[in-house]
């Protein structure tokens, strides 16, 4: 690596550390922008936390705003006068005692692989990692596909 500066090391270190960050999987509640098949568009909004693994803490960990609170704080710029409802959204809990991610979404849009792989990719869940999708009429009334 030759010679390195104080700032080089610096700089290596806040690399290396938001590479680790990056690495730990997430939990949220986010909307992402598709087509009318229910492909990802790019635009993938929300909030969303660490996972705290181990045995401390509640034993389903999600983001505690709701989809309506977290909608409220967003800038239109991104919210576009739509109503929250208006974009697929998606929320993604931890079950510690199970240790798999479960996915509350419709799931039309979750039988699309594009959809899943993009919300993964975007927090981190790793493929090694166990997921599952909530599915049953309640959640996919709660959560309704707006393609076609």
């Amino acid at each position: 690596m030759g010679n390195l500066t104080p700032e080089d090391i610096q700089v290596l270190h806040i690399v290396a550390k938001q590479e680790i960050v990056a690495a730990i999987p997430e939990v949220g509640n986010l909307w992402i922008e598709t087509d009318k098949e229910g492909n990802p568009t790019g635009m993938i909004f929300g909030k969303y936390q660490p996972v705290v693994f181990g045995d401390s803490g509640a034993a389903m960990q999600m983001y505690p705003e709701s989809h309506f609170q977290i909608w409220k704080e967003l800038p239109n710029t991104i919210t576009k006068g739509r109503d929250f409802m208006e974009v697929p959204r998606i929320r993604i809990c931890y079950m510690k005692k199970a240790n798999e991610f479960v996915l509350y979404a419709n799931s039309r849009y979750l039988a699309n692989p594009n959809f899943k792989n993009t919300v993964l990719q975007y927090l981190h869940i790793g493929r090694d990692r166990t997921i599952r999708h909530a599915e049953d009429s309640i959640v996919d009334e709660h959560y309704p596909w707006l393609g076609d």
